[in-house]
């Protein structure tokens, strides 16, 4: 399985996961456990391919840039679908808000420490400049907390895809048991799905659209935020 079918399958049960957030207590109420349990699939496919995207690129600082860029352009759409109170359709439309980032900040966070961690391991800037990420990943809030961002940070330091496979089991485990019931079940059931996925790639990459993923992050926000104004 190619890096271009798995990151396929990571957006579009992103959307998926998304629909049923925003239609989850309308269009979709009976089925919207499974389908957040669907979009369980897409983080731990992204947190992967960032760590293989750390260790073949030939140019950190351009991949951090892009990464980071899309997440600022991201965040408005973003705030603008998931961050509205769409069972309230006389409610003020929220554009903008600092209660939660997307996922992009989280990924770029794990990137950029990383790239720390490969930069000054060996230097006294180590140990001032590492902690960064974490720490601006609990005030930025990003999306899946301070885990979210030792999780990328570990799966681009880590050599071994066994090892980066136990540590994102591990990490589901930590993030979603704790909903206990069915419903963990379910994330669990994606999460670990995900991870059977992952454990099939072949390293090929497949066709080159690395543009198609960074751009349908704020474009199918920006559909379905149309989407709810429609509705709702």
């Amino acid at each position: 399985m190619s890096s271009f079918s798995l990151k396929l399958i990571a957006i579009v049960s992103m959307f998926i996961d998304h629909f049923a957030h925003i239609f989850g207590g309308t269009l979709v109420f009976a089925l919207s456990p499974v389908m957040r349990g669907i979009g369980r699939l897409a983080f731990p496919i992204f947190v992967y391919f960032i760590g293989e995207g750390f260790r073949r690129t030939s140019n950190v600082e351009k991949y951090l840039t892009r990464l980071g860029l899309f997440a600022l352009i991201s965040e408005i759409p973003f705030d603008m679908a998931l961050n509205n109170s769409w069972s309230d359709p006389l409610s003020t439309i929220v554009w903008l808000e600092f209660g939660s980032q997307n996922i992009l900040f989280t990924l770029f966070l794990g990137l950029l420490a990383a790239h720390f961690y490969k930069k000054t391991q060996d230097s006294r800037l180590f140990a001032l400049l590492l902690p960064i990420p974490f720490v601006l990943a609990i005030f930025a809030r990003a999306d899946y907390g301070l885990l979210g961002v030792i999780l990328v940070f570990l799966c681009a330091v880590i050599e071994g895809k066994a090892y980066r496979l136990a540590v994102l089991l591990a990490g589901g485990l930590w993030l979603y048991i704790p909903f206990g019931g069915t419903f963990a079940m379910m994330l669990m059931t994606g999460h670990i799905t995900a991870l059977g996925l992952i454990a099939l790639y072949s390293e090929e990459q497949g066709p080159q659209m690395k543009w198609l993923f960074y751009l349908f992050y704020p474009l199918h926000m920006l559909l379905l935020f149309g989407l709810a104004l429609v509705i709702y």
